[in-house]
């Protein structure tokens, strides 16, 4: 009764024995693959942080010239959060420096690359800003309307920032809406 049983387990060993192993052999490999793959990922994002943090410095140390052009490098590089991050660094420079149609591409530009809703709407809400003051209160108006619908914390940046530019274009009745 042994023998049978050993020999259905040998049987069943030479005939299922090498899938298994292999199975394993690729579960294995697969999860060597996959902490390799993270922690490369994660060496990028630091170093992409490093970076970033690098041209902050400039813009506190006073070298504008040199933070934009290394927020405009990092702007093309990297993981998508960075690269949108600097996108925003890059283009609030060009406000700074009275580049306002450069800023107001560069904040829409992070807007739709954003990897996320809070994101995206900070730039969307950062060129709206610059918006009131290149644009007309109907384009200011169309742009305002997708954060108003979107009923989050910046919904009332911007109807605070739609009030504002109505009083100022004689839409009271808006205004006070």
């Amino acid at each position: 009764d042994e023998s049978l049983r050993q020999d259905r387990a040998m049987g069943l060993m030479r005939k299922y024995g090498p899938y298994v192993a292999g199975v394993f052999v690729i579960f294995i490999v697969g999860l060597i693959g996959w902490q390799v793959w993270r922690d490369q990922t994660v060496a990028s994002a630091r170093r992409h942080a490093d970076a970033f943090a690098a041209a902050q410095a400039l813009v506190e140390a006073g070298n504008v010239d040199g933070a934009k052009a290394e927020f405009e490098r990092l702007s093309n590089e990297g993981p998508r959060s960075y690269r949108t991050l600097a996108r925003m660094e890059h283009a609030g420079i060009l406000a700074q420096q009275g580049d306002l149609e450069g800023a107001l591409a560069g904040f829409d530009s992070a807007a739709e690359s954003a990897p996320d809703q809070i994101m995206r709407e900070s730039a969307q809400i950062r060129a709206a800003y610059i918006a009131a003051d290149t644009q007309d209160f109907a384009a200011l108006r169309t742009r305002l309307q997708p954060l108003i619908d979107s009923d989050t914390r910046v919904s009332y940046l911007a109807k605070e920032l739609l009030a504002v530019e109505a009083w100022e274009a004689g839409e009271t009745q808006l205004a006070r809406d």
